[in-house]
């Protein structure tokens, strides 16, 4: 489970080690689930022997990350990138999400929503996009909406990261960059050679992604 393996490289340690033992945890105080929180984590990352050591840090985007901790640099958690907001209202940072603080004034209009996305970003992958039609099919729609997330949500990375690189002074750089997993778990199975099962129309509009 990929909570589990990034802590892994993050600690150098195993799950019965370091604590973080799969996507969700307990939520005692709700009484529910919640997605796992850095703060289940019962070793040190390396962000905190390299603070404790006085190095300089940025870490971006790592699984799991959120709450941001305090280090001597940057750390946008993993929570930052996600667009849970309808467009065209309020895109909050949330909660904890970047320490410090003071940095989200300078982060939060480098976000790239879906909405903002448009067909010059999805032909690349898709070069067909313009005989889909998401808005009456609904496996299309879900596929397209996947796409532009994916997208989105790396780009926001991307251009946090470099940002971060340009007018920070930092000794170590770590950016987490979700976009191939997640286009690998949406679209792997469309990837060539053709697989039994399926079509040779959902293979021909897929295959480039």
């Amino acid at each position: 489970l990929s909570p589990i393996l990034w802590t892994s490289i993050a600690t150098g340690k195993r799950g019965d080690k370091h604590g973080i033992l799969g996507f969700v945890e307990p939520d005692y105080e709700a009484n529910s689930i919640r997605n796992v929180n850095s703060t289940s984590r019962t070793t040190r990352a390396f962000w905190n022997i390299l603070h404790h050591e006085g190095y300089r840090l940025n870490v971006v985007g790592w699984w799991p990350s959120h709450p941001a901790e305090p280090i001597n640099g940057v750390m946008v958690s993993n929570f930052y990138q996600r667009a849970k907001n309808k467009p065209g209202t309020n895109w909050n940072v949330p909660k904890h999400a970047v320490y410090p603080y003071e940095m989200v004034k300078h982060l939060a209009p480098l976000r790239i929503h879906p909405a903002e996305l448009t067909e010059q970003h999805v032909l690349p992958f898709i070069p067909d996009a313009s005989k889909l039609d998401p808005k009456n099919d609904q496996p299309t729609k879900t596929m397209m909406e996947s796409l532009l997330k994916i997208i989105a949500d790396t780009a926001t990375i991307q251009s946090t990261a470099t940002y971060l690189m340009e007018n920070t002074e930092w000794d170590v750089m770590a950016v987490y960059f979700d976009g191939i997993d997640h286009f690998s778990h949406g679209f792997m199975k469309f990837l060539p050679p053709k697989l039994q099962g399926i079509s040779e129309d959902l293979f021909n509009m897929y295959k480039n992604v």
